[in-house]
C-alpha cells in the first residue's frame, strides 16, 4: 500500500495540481493547447514518468 501511494498517487495528485495551477497558462480563448500543456504538467515528472503513464510495457502493437 506504501509503494502504491508513493509511486501511483503522488505523482497524480501532483499533477493535478500542476494542472490547475497552470491552466490559465495552455488554456487560450477556451481551447486547450495541449503540447503547452504537456510542457507545463507533464514536463516535470521527466521522460521516465511519462513513458510509465503512456506506453505499456509488455504489448506488441496491436495491444497498445
Amino acid at each position: 500500500m506504501k509503494t502504491f501511494l508513493k509511486e501511483v498517487l503522488l505523482p497524480l495528485l501532483i499533477a493535478l495540481c500542476l494542472a490547475a495551477f497552470f491552466k490559465p497558462v495552455y488554456m487560450a480563448d477556451g481551447v486547450c493547447d495541449y503540447f503547452l500543456m504537456w510542457l507545463c504538467v507533464g514536463f516535470p515528472f521527466g521522460i521516465r514518468r511519462m513513458c510509465l503513464w503512456l506506453v505499456p510495457f509488455g504489448y506488441g502493437i496491436s495491444g497498445t
